[in-house]
């Protein structure tokens, strides 16, 4: 098996078989005629290549069916120019798409492109105060869906970006929801963060002379926000593209994005990250939590996710600090 890489990327998924040719079910071979194959010129179902035909594809110029691409005609097409049933692209004449009459009257009307998460959750958090403001006690319950280390597609991933939002804003405690207490319950037990969302050492910064400080949290959770509070004159660099330097005082967020890269890359990123740990530095690194939700079926993922959890934890041994941040708000656990 091939460990993919970020979700957010587009690409393959899972290639099993790389052998030119091969008509295996599942291959990622080039010329390959298998089922959901991937490769540069198969025509299998599922594929989603330059010009493919396919149900579902989404490639530049395809005509299937759901496909999201320049210039397709699919049903529900999002591109510029489609003409699709449904579409929401620019200059498109489709029914239900930015112009039109509702329901054969001859009033116009306009359809309105998608909200962004932000713009949504200010919909929503402005509904949410109106009826706390009708309500004696409100109780708001949510599901955690930040942390099994997924990167899915994009209307999933705007929704567990809207839902993060939702969390921190109510959390934060400001405007409306002003003495809201936020509670986290495991397993039938509330875990109550610090409300105020700051360190519940209130020494941090003469206490903290030497030693890495380790920050862990879900998807969405604002771990680098919590972390530019406590260290606010730290520069950051972004594990998304950026290497782990090798000594110095820093915010390094995505270290998980980080870590898989260079497992794909062939290295071994516990060793760099425990160098870095000993070398008498400082940094901060920030890290998604990854253990919870579905085992991944791929061996490549699973073997990501456990060598993952087990650099972590034997950094939380040797940091001088750890920091869980959930909605927002962090809480010192170690």
């Amino acid at each position: 098996d091939v460990l993919d890489g970020d979700m957010r990327d587009s690409g393959p998924t899972v290639i099993r078989n790389e052998a030119e040719g091969c008509e295996a079910e599942e291959c990622g071979a080039e010329g390959c005629e298998a089922e959901e194959c991937r490769a540069e010129g198969c025509e299998a179902e599922g594929y989603e290549a330059e010009g493919y035909e396919a149900e579902g594809c989404r490639a530049e110029g395809c005509e299937a069916e759901g496909c999201r691409a320049e210039g397709c005609e699919a049903e529900e097409c999002g591109a510029e120019g489609c003409e699709a049933e449904e579409c929401e692209a620019e200059g498109c004449g489709a029914e239900d798409a930015l112009s039109g009459t509702p329901d054969g009257g001859e009033e116009e009307w306009t359809w309105l492109p998608p909200l962004s998460p932000r713009e949504c959750a200010d919909k929503i958090l402005a509904d949410l105060s109106v009826i706390k403001a009708s309500c004696r006690n409100l109780i708001l319950v949510s599901d955690d869906v930040f942390r099994d280390g997924i990167r899915y597609g994009r209307e999933t991933e705007d929704y567990r970006e809207l839902l993060g939002i939702l969390h921190r804003e109510i959390a934060a405690g400001t405007n409306a929801w002003e003495g809201f207490e936020t509670v986290e319950v495991t397993c039938g037990i509330p875990l109550r963060p610090d409300i105020a969302g700051k360190s519940l050492d209130d020494n941090i910064g003469e206490k903290r002379r030497e030693g890495m400080v380790l920050i862990i949290g879900g998807a969405y959770q604002g771990k680098l926000n919590y972390a530019k509070g406590l260290f606010p004159d730290y520069p950051v660099i972004n594990g998304e593209t950026e290497e782990l330097p090798d000594k110095g005082d820093f915010l390094f967020p995505a270290f998980d994005a980080w870590f898989q890269r260079r497992l794909l890359e062939g290295g071994e990123p516990e060793k760099e990250a425990l160098a870095l740990m000993r070398s008498g530095s400082r940094p901060v690194i920030i890290a998604e939590e990854v253990g919870s939700g579905i085992v991944p079926m791929d061996a490549g993922q699973r073997e990501y996710r456990e060598r993952l959890g087990r650099c972590l934890t034997d950094l939380a041994l040797g940091c001088q600090q750890v920091y869980r941040v959930f909605a927002g708000l962090g809480c010192r656990i170690s």
